[in-house]
């Protein structure tokens, strides 16, 4: 199977949790793999997967918004995220 490459569009659905479960966001978007248009740890879990996998991911705060908070409302926050890759266009 093809693996996911920097570089490739992909099509990914998911859902994002906070560590008390509470969900942040979910839903399906098209991006470019390793364009930095995602959060590190977002491009990072989703390099790799094949086509139909699903993966549940940790993306510590330093590879999300920061570990500092402020600035963005999720900054300095773990996030968990289960991720499906649905296309590799």
């Amino acid at each position: 199977m093809t693996k996911a490459m920097k570089g490739n569009k992909v099509t990914v659905k998911y859902k994002g949790k906070l560590k008390n479960g509470s969900v942040f966001d979910e839903g399906e978007f098209d991006f470019v793999l390793g364009a930095g248009k995602v959060i590190k740890g977002f491009d990072d879990a989703v390099m790799g997967m094949e086509v139909g996998q699903t993966k549940r991911v940790e993306i510590k705060a330093k590879d999300a918004y920061g570990e500092k908070p402020g600035g963005h409302p999720l900054a300095g926050k773990d996030l968990f995220f289960t991720i499906t890759l649905r296309k590799i266009n």
